[in-house]
């Protein structure tokens, strides 16, 4: 079965130190409107997965996206960079 995001190992590696740091199992991502300029993000951590999510499991814990959200994000790759301004 073929997931719905892809995860770079980065992401992978960050997400699994939130959890970690923060005591948590789950990072969740779902798709907000966001008015005339469209849809964010919205990144959160969580307890624990609800029935309808979207679910990747990483080594620390979970991965999840909202049913609602999965048409929006279907396909994409999900990356994470760290940039000093």
């Amino acid at each position: 079965m073929t997931a719905v995001v892809e995860l770079t190992d980065n992401a992978k590696e960050r997400m699994c130190e939130m959890l970690t740091e923060q005591k948590q199992g789950v990072v969740r991502l779902a798709m907000k409107g966001g008015g005339c300029a469209g849809f964010k993000y919205d990144w959160s951590l969580d307890g624990s997965a609800k029935d309808d999510d979207e679910v990747i499991d990483l080594p620390t814990g979970k991965f999840a996206i909202d049913g609602t959200s999965v048409m929006y994000l279907l396909g994409s790759t999900i990356d994470y960079k760290k940039e000093v301004f």
